[in-house]
């Protein structure tokens, strides 16, 4: 997805790049680790600001 959305060359003067790119946040709800969705979209949400924190246009998993 990074790589898919960086090569569509979108234009992005605020961007360093120069264009549009993504990052992203993802958590992982399994039978192993139960917990309520909420707390799931708060991980993944703690990971999407991390990755921006880190440099944007790259995904971080949840801890």
């Amino acid at each position: 997805m990074l790589q898919g959305v960086e090569a569509l060359g979108i234009s992005h003067r605020g961007n360093p790049a120069g264009v549009v790119t993504i990052s992203a946040g993802v958590a992982v709800l399994g039978p192993l680790q139960p917990r309520s969705a909420h707390e799931v979209l708060a991980e993944a949400d703690q990971a999407l600001y991390r990755a921006k924190q880190l440099g944007r246009n790259r995904i971080e998993q949840a801890a």
